[in-house]
């Protein structure tokens, strides 16, 4: 299966992924490869954030990974916890 998108990870969302457990560690990972073949909005797991043209939300348990998508590219931005979205949110965008 060839993949159509590329998945590059922001300096930050490599650091975010680092400080998790490796259980948490390996289900975000296997969830980000999913977004090389699809990361378009469906159900509850892919959704626009709202208010931000082009930044999506992966919903992975109590994880959110914070991505932008491009033509071909999807920028990891942030690997957070859901508590930490709204403020992770309003600092990544300031």
């Amino acid at each position: 299966m060839r993949n159509n998108f590329v998945v590059n990870l922001s300096n930050r969302s490599q650091s975010d992924l680092r400080a998790l457990p490796k259980s948490a560690r390996d289900r975000i990972v296997r969830g980000m490869q999913r977004l090389e073949t699809s990361p378009f909005p469906r159900g509850n797991t892919i959704r626009q954030i709202q208010g931000m043209a082009g930044i999506f939300r992966l919903r992975i348990g109590d994880y959110r990974v914070i991505f932008q998508r491009t033509e071909n590219q999807v920028g990891i931005l942030r690997v957070i916890h859901r508590q930490d979205l709204e403020r992770a949110l309003r600092t990544l965008f300031r």
